[in-house]
């Protein structure tokens, strides 16, 4: 009777060993996905502004190129 007992008191303990462990798994897998979700936002941040950065310069090096041609361009029309 009593080794009956202690073997349910044993499983009992154990199952809740168990769901215990398998709580603070998931708690802790969420917030390891929560920081990877972050980290994973802030890289994709840095990466918009370097194009848009990029973008920038390669418009106003094409302005300068264009700019610099119409006045070789139109120049060539003025005499002095």
């Amino acid at each position: 009777m009593q080794v009956d007992g202690a073997k349910d008191t044993a499983a009992i303990l154990v199952t809740r060993a168990g769901e215990w462990s398998a709580e603070r798994l998931r708690i802790a897998a969420q917030e390891a996905g929560a920081d990877l979700v972050e980290r994973i936002s802030e890289q994709a941040e840095r990466g918009r502004r370097a194009a848009m950065r990029t973008a920038w310069i390669a418009f106003s090096v094409t302005a300068l190129v264009i700019t610099g041609a119409a006045e070789f361009w139109f120049g060539s029309f003025i005499t002095r």
